[in-house]
C-alpha cells in the first residue's frame, strides 16, 4: 500500500515509452477470484519528477499509475 503517492490505496506503476500499450479494458483483465468493476482516470501524478496517469479500479479501489506517453486502453 502507498508504494508510490500516499493515499491510502495498493498500487502498481508501468514504465514505458509511446510505443507502449497498456489495455485496461474489460475483456482483457478477467482475473477470478477479482472483485468485479473497471478502470477509470483518476487523474496524474509526478514520483521522483516523472509523470504518471493514474487509474483506479472501482472494485479493488487499487490504483494503477501510467507513464506519461504510454498508450492506453481503457474500454
Amino acid at each position: 500500500m502507498d508504494l508510490f503517492m500516499r493515499d491510502g490505496h495498493k498500487q502498481m506503476m508501468v514504465k514505458g515509452s509511446a510505443a507502449d500499450t497498456v489495455d485496461l479494458s474489460s475483456n482483457s483483465l478477467y482475473v477470478p477470484g477479482v472483485a468485479d468493476g473497471y478502470w477509470a482516470s483518476h487523474g496524474q501524478a509526478q514520483v521522483d519528477g516523472v509523470s504518471y496517469q493514474v487509474f483506479e479500479h472501482s472494485g479493488t479501489h487499487a490504483e494503477l499509475l501510467v507513464q506519461q506517453n504510454v498508450h492506453v486502453i481503457v474500454h
